[in-house]
């Protein structure tokens, strides 16, 4: 093993120091800690996420997809809202047209899922 460099830590001390932050006591007192905040992003998420499912549902619906492809559009529909998470604007308007090629690659109509881009999540077609 060469010899240690200054400032750099060594590999067994990474090891202990990582060891002891994921000891049992330590990890359940971290996560107790951090629970309350935890519990209400996920709240805020899962509501956030069932009203934009809920949306498109209602966009589905409204044009007679039969209810097996649900599925699909759904997922194309969580897909943007990773995107809408991470990107805005013009990267996000960049990201959509290749999911909207992937999904319509996978059997699903081109118009409905342009439709859920534009009037489900706001996102502008390129």
């Amino acid at each position: 093993m060469p010899a240690p460099i200054a400032g750099v830590v060594p590999a067994d001390k990474r090891i202990e120091r990582w060891d002891h932050k994921l000891d049992g006591d330590a990890l359940s007192t971290i996560v107790a800690r951090l629970k309350t905040d935890m519990k209400l992003r996920a709240v805020t998420t899962f509501a956030w996420i069932v009203e934009y499912e809920n949306a498109t549902k209602l966009l589905l619906d409204g044009q007679g997809i039969q209810s097996i492809f649900y599925p699909g559009y759904l997922n194309f529909s969580r897909e943007l809202a990773r995107l809408s998470s991470k990107f805005s604007g013009v990267s996000l308007t960049a990201n959509a047209a290749p999911l909207r090629t992937k999904w319509v690659a996978r059997g699903l109509l081109q118009a409905v899922l342009e439709d859920i881009q534009v009037m489900v999540w706001n996102i502008p077609l390129t």
